[in-house]
C-alpha cells in the first residue's frame, strides 16, 4: 500500500511537467513557421518589374531601354539564421509588416545592368530597384548655378520647406553689393551677375571666412559671403635715404584663391575666386586656353585668355579639352576638337581661347563634365546634354549639344563623363549609366556588362 501511494504522488507531480513541455513544443513550431515565412524567397509583395528568384538569391532588375539606373544590392536571403528567427516573435512580426531592408553601395562584384545598344525608342522607363533604400543618397558635387535667382534644384535627402539666407557684404566704400538670396536647404546660391566695385581696388571674389566660396556647394545654413579686394602696393612705401630697406611689392591678384580644380590628361584647370579660369601643364592642343602665342607647356598657374565681361562658375577638364560655365548659364570650351567635343558644330582642329559652345536657346546649364573625347552638361531643369565622340546616350550630330532622352518625371542633380561611358545621379539618389564598358568602340545605349 505504501508503494502505491508513492506512485500516485509522483504521477500527480509529473502531470504539470508534461503540460509545460507540450506548450513549449507548440510555441517552438509557431516560431519556426514565422521564420520560414520571413526567409522565403517568394515574395507576393515584390516591387513590379523585379524577379524574386526561388533559389534565395538577390532580386534581378528587368532590362529596359535608355540609360539604365544601377540597382542597389538587396540583402542576401541566406543571411537570416535560425537563431535570429527564434529570438522573439515580435521581431518576426515587425519584419513581415514592412520593415525596411538595408542596402549598400554597389561594389565591383555587385549586380550588373542589362540593356540594349540603341536609344532610338521613344518610350523610356527606369530599372526598378529591389526593395529597400534606393541608390546613393548624396548631394551634387558638380552643380553650379549662374544668375541672381538660386536654382530650385536641391540635393538628395534635404529638409523639405527649410530655407536659408545667403548674404553678401563688403567694405563701406564699395558699391554694387548684391542683395541677399533665399536658398532652399541643400540648394546652391547663385554667383551675382555683376561684381561689386571699389575705387582703386580690384575685386578678388567672394569668400567664406578665409576660403574662396564654391557656388556649387550645397547651402545647409545661413551664410555671409564677404568680398575680398586687392591692389598693387609697395610695403613700406618709404625708407631712409641710405637705402637698404627690404620692400614687398604686392599685385592686385595676390589675394585670389581657387574655388574648384579639375585634372585633365597632362594639364590642369582651376576656377579662381574672381571667376577667371587658371590653367597650367601641357598645351599642345590649346587646352590651357592661353591664346595663340602661348607655348607648348606652362609650369605655373596663369589666367586663361578670358573674354571681356565673362566670368565662370564651374570648370571641367577632359583628355585634351576644357569646359566652363559662364554666369549666364552658357557653356564655354577650348582645346582639342578632333571629335567635336567643343560643341561648336564642327569637328577637327583646336581652339586656343575660350569660346561659346552651341548652347540651345532658352537653356541654362548648371554643371559640366569632360570625358576622354566627349562632354556632358546638366541644365536647370535636371536634363542631361551631351556632345563629342559616341557614348552620348542619344542620336544625332555629336558636334552639337543634344539632350539625352530619359524617362518622364526623372530629373538629375549631377553628371560625370568617363573615358568611354557616362554617369548621372538622379534626385532620388539613383545612379544611371550608359556607354561602352569594353573599350574605344562607342555605342549610343547601354550594353551588357
Amino acid at each position: 500500500m505504501r508503494m502505491w501511494n508513492v506512485f500516485q504522488s509522483r504521477r500527480r507531480l509529473a502531470r504539470p511537467v508534461v503540460a509545460v513541455v507540450s506548450v513549449m513544443t507548440v510555441l517552438g513550431a509557431g516560431l519556426v513557421s514565422i521564420a520560414q515565412a520571413v526567409d522565403s524567397p517568394v515574395s507576393a509583395g515584390a516591387a513590379p518589374g523585379v524577379l524574386a528568384p526561388a533559389d534565395g538569391g538577390q532580386a534581378r532588375p528587368v532590362p529596359v531601354d535608355g540609360p539604365d539606373r544601377v540597382p542597389s544590392p538587396s540583402p542576401d536571403a541566406s543571411s537570416s539564421s535560425s537563431s535570429d528567427a527564434s529570438s522573439s516573435s515580435s521581431d518576426a512580426s515587425s519584419s513581415s509588416s514592412g520593415g525596411s531592408l538595408s542596402s549598400g553601395v554597389p561594389s565591383s562584384g555587385g549586380p550588373t545592368v542589362s540593356g540594349v545598344s540603341s536609344l532610338s525608342a521613344a518610350g523610356r522607363s527606369r530599372v526598378v530597384l529591389p526593395s529597400g533604400p534606393a541608390g546613393l543618397a548624396t548631394s551634387s558635387p558638380l552643380s553650379s548655378h549662374a544668375g541672381d535667382a538660386p536654382s530650385v534644384q536641391t540635393a538628395v535627402g534635404v529638409r523639405a520647406g527649410v530655407v536659408h539666407t545667403v548674404s553678401f557684404s563688403s567694405e563701406a566704400d564699395s558699391t554694387g553689393v548684391p542683395g541677399a538670396q533665399s536658398v532652399p536647404d541643400g540648394g546652391t546660391a547663385s554667383w551675382p551677375r555683376e561684381d561689386p566695385s571699389r575705387p582703386g581696388w580690384t575685386f578678388n571674389g567672394w569668400f567664406l571666412d578665409d576660403a574662396a566660396y564654391d557656388f556649387s556647394s550645397p547651402v545647409m545654413g545661413d551664410v555671409t559671403l564677404t568680398a575680398r579686394w586687392g591692389r598693387r602696393s609697395v610695403t613700406p612705401d618709404r625708407g631712409p635715404w641710405q637705402g637698404g630697406t627690404d620692400v614687398r611689392i604686392s599685385d592686385a591678384a595676390d589675394g585670389i584663391g581657387f574655388a574648384q580644380v579639375a585634372a585633365g590628361a597632362g594639364f590642369s584647370v582651376a576656377l579662381g575666386s574672381d571667376g577667371n579660369a587658371y590653367t597650367w601643364g601641357d598645351n599642345t592642343t590649346g587646352q590651357l586656353g592661353a591664346g595663340d602665342d602661348a607655348g607648348a607647356h606652362r609650369a605655373a598657374p596663369a589666367m586663361a585668355a578670358m573674354p571681356d565681361g565673362v566670368g565662370f562658375t564651374a570648370v571641367a577638364a577632359g583628355d585634351s579639352h576644357a569646359i566652363a560655365i559662364a554666369r549666364d548659364g552658357t557653356v564655354w570650351t577650348w582645346g582639342g576638337n578632333d571629335h567635336g567635343q567643343l560643341g561648336r558644330g564642327t569637328t577637327g582642329g583646336t581652339s586656343t581661347r575660350p569660346a561659346p559652345a552651341a548652347t540651345p536657346a532658352g537653356v541654362r546649364f548648371t554643371a559640366v563634365s569632360a570625358g576622354f573625347h566627349h562632354s556632358m552638361a546638366l541644365d536647370t531643369d535636371g536634363r542631361i546634354w551631351t556632345w563629342g565622340n559616341t557614348n552620348l546616350g542619344r542620336s544625332g550630330d555629336g558636334a552639337t549639344p543634344g539632350r539625352v532622352p530619359t524617362p518622364a518625371g526623372t530629373a538629375f542633380t549631377a553628371v560625370s563623363a568617363g573615358s568611354h561611358h557616362s554617369m548621372a545621379l538622379d534626385t532620388d539618389g539613383g545612379v544611371w549609366t550608359w556607354g561602352d564598358a569594353a573599350g574605344p568602340v562607342g555605342h549610343d545605349g547601354p550594353r551588357d556588362t
